[in-house]
C-alpha cells in the first residue's frame, strides 16, 4: 500500500480519494498523515517528506492551512461537520499549496447522512481535493461511497519489523521485542502499548512458570490453578494468547528443530514436546476462549483446560 501511494505521488497520477482500511494499530493512520505529508511538502525527497520545509513544519505543529483532520465528535462524524469543514471548505482553493488534504478518521462512524453529503463532493471531483478516509471497516461505508475511493488495506507487519521498531522508538531489547512482537498479532500500537504493559509481564511470568510445572502436579495442585487464574480473569484473552504462542513456539521446535524459544524459557530448559500434544493442547485453548466468548462457567472451562495442558 505504501508503495502504491508513494508511486502516485512520483508519478502525480493522484487519485481525488482514498480508503485506507485496517484493523487498530496496523499503521493506517501513520500511512495516512505520511502521504498528506508528502503531497504537501515543498522539498520532497522523491515520494517522501523531507520534513523541515514550512509545509512539514505546519503539518506536525498541526497548524496546515491546507490539510484538514476531521475526526468523531462524541461517537459520530455528523452531516454538520461534513458540510462545515468539507464542503464549505473545498469550495475555495488552496492558500498556498498544491492540494486540500481532508483526512477523515474513523471514516466508518461518519453518519449515512454525513456520508450522502461527502459523496456529492467525492462525485465531481475539483482537481486540488484529496480525500483520505481512514478506518476499520471499510464495508461499513455506503457502497457509492466506496467506489469512489482507492481503497488499500494495511497488512500486518512482520515480526522482526515491529522488534526494530521498539527497539529504536522505545529501547526495549531484542528479545524482548521479539516475545512481544508476536503477541501484538502484526500491529504496532499494539505492541507499543503490550511493552508499557507491567501486568502483562507479570502474566508472562507466571504463564512461564505454570506450563513448567502442570505436567508434574497432582490433580489438586492443578485445579487451585484455576484459582490463581481468577487474578487475571480480566486478562484472560492475554493468558490464552500467552499459552498459545507458548505451545506454538514448542511445535516449531519439534517440527523444524529450529532454536524457536518456549516463550520465558532458557534453551536449556526447552522440552521438545509430540506435534499431536501440541496440537491437542492448542485446539483445547482455541475451545477455552470460545467457551468463555459464550459465557461459560470460568472455573469449569479452566479447570477443564488445565487438566489437558497437563496431560502428556
Amino acid at each position: 500500500m505504501a508503495r502504491a501511494l508513494q508511486g502516485a505521488i512520483l508519478s502525480g497520477r493522484v487519485g481525488h480519494a482514498y480508503c485506507v482500511a485496517g484493523r487498530p494499530g496496523s499503521g493506517k493512520k501513520l500511512i495516512s498523515y505520511a502521504f498528506a505529508k508528502a503531497l504537501q511538502c515543498e522539498d520532497r525527497l522523491e515520494a517522501d517528506s523531507c520534513g523541515v520545509c514550512s509545509s512539514c513544519v505546519c503539518f506536525e505543529a498541526g497548524t496546515h492551512p491546507d490539510v484538514f483532520h476531521i475526526r468523531p465528535q462524541k461517537s459520530t462524524i455528523g452531516v454538520d461537520v461534513v458540510r462545515e469543514l468539507v464542503i464549505s471548505e473545498i469550495a475555495h482553493r488552496p492558500h498556498r499549496y498544491p492540494y486540500k488534504v481532508f483526512v477523515i478518521e474513523q471514516a466508518d462512524t461518519l453518519t449515512v447522512q454525513a456520508q450522502n453529503a461527502l459523496l456529492k463532493t467525492l462525485e465531481e471531483p475539483c482537481g486540488y481535493g484529496i480525500f483520505v478516509l481512514v478506518t476499520e471497516k471499510a464495508d461499513s461505508l455506503l457502497p457509492t461511497v466506496r467506489s469512489r475511493c482507492l481503497t488499500y488495506f494495511t497488512r500486518p507487519v512482520g515480526v522482526q519489523r515491529i522488534a526494530e521498531y521498539l527497539a529504536s522508538h522505545a529501547g526495549i531489547a531484542a528479545e524482548d521485542g521479539a516475545r512481544i512482537a508476536r503477541l501484538s498479532l502484526g500491529s504496532i500500537g499494539r505492541a507499543l502499548a503490550l511493552a508499557s504493559d507491567e501486568e502483562l509481564g507479570a502474566i508472562r511470568v507466571y504463564i512461564s512458570e505454570l506450563a513448567e510445572t502442570l505436567r508434574s502436579s497432582s490433580l489438586v495442585e492443578c485445579f487451585a490453578q484455576t484459582k490463581e487464574l481468577e487474578r487475571y480473569k480480566h486478562r484472560i484473552s492475554d493468558v490464552f494468547d500467552l499459552l498459545s504462542l507458548r505451545y506454538r513456539d514448542a511445535l516449531v521446535v519439534g517440527e523444524t528443530g529450529e532454536v524457536a524459544r518456549a516463550l520465558d524459557v532458557d534453551e536449556s530448559r526447552q522440552t521438545l514436546y509430540l506435534r499431536e500434544e501440541m496440537l491437542e493442547k492448542l485446539e483445547a485453548i482455541d475451545k477455552a476462549r470460545v467457551r468463555l466468548r459464550h459465557n461459560g462457567n470460568f472455573q469449569l472451562v479452566l479447570d477443564s483446560l488445565i487438566l489437558t495442558l497437563r496431560n502428556p
